[in-house]
Formats: structure tokens, C-alpha cells, sequence
């Protein structure tokens, strides 16, 4: 396989191998260029499914993932990982699950859903 295909290709040469040539996704997986993976990971992709496994994307000639990065304009505070972090009274940044909360959950710990007493009887 070469190192430039698409999965648009490799889907369509699967689909020809199995309808046209009659062949099972056994028998397929049996030739040269697809030894190596599994029967059922190849009628995936002649489904659609886009391979995960590194080996498998290798061995069809797919390209490989790349790593997409963002660029944030903003302060990311330390330890957060977010621009919605909310700082603390005591110092603590915290991410807010809710926008009620004002305060870390180290302060004011999470109590469990509360129950009216009318729901109890």
C-alpha cells in the first residue's frame, strides 16, 4: 500500500475485493496487503469506521494522527487546565460544575442532592 492513501480508497478497494471479487472478509484478510488484520476490522472499514490502532493504519497505508494544538489567549491558571477556573476565598482554584457555586469544593464539599420534606412521605 502506499504511504499517502485515503480511507475513501482503502474503503473502496476492500468493498471491490468483497463484492466484486466475492471474496470473505476471512479470505481478504488472508492477501498480502492485509495480512496482520483482523476479518472484522476490515468489513469495519469497508463500513466507514476510521482504524484507531496505530499498526492497522500503518499496514493500509493511512495516514497517521496528528496532534492538533490550540492557541489560548487568556490566563490558564496553574493546576487548573481552564479558562472557566474560578479562584477561591482561601486561594484554590476550582472548575464550577454549577453556576451557583462560589466556592472550591475543598470549602464547601458537595452534600448530595437535597430532598424537600414533602418528597419523604
Amino acid at each position: 500500500m502506499s504511504s499517502s492513501t485515503t480511507l475513501e480508497i482503502v474503503r473502496q478497494r476492500l468493498l471491490d475485493l468483497h463484492d466484486k471479487s466475492c471474496l470473505t472478509w476471512r479470505q481478504i484478510s488472508d492477501l498480502p496487503g492485509y495480512q496482520g488484520i483482523n476479518h472484522a476490522t476490515l468489513a469495519g472499514i469497508a463500513r466507514g469506521r476510521d482504524p484507531k490502532d496505530m499498526r492497522v493504519r500503518q499496514l493500509l497505508g493511512l495516514p497517521l494522527p496528528t496532534a492538533h494544538i490550540t492557541v489560548v489567549i487568556g490566563y490558564v491558571p496553574e493546576g487548573s487546565m481552564s479558562l472557566g477556573a474560578w479562584r477561591c476565598d482561601c486561594g484554590q482554584w476550582f472548575i464550577s460544575n454549577s453556576g451557583n457555586r462560589r466556592k472550591c469544593y475543598i470549602c464547601s464539599p458537595y452534600k448530595g442532592k437535597r430532598r424537600k420534606d414533602k418528597e419523604r412521605l
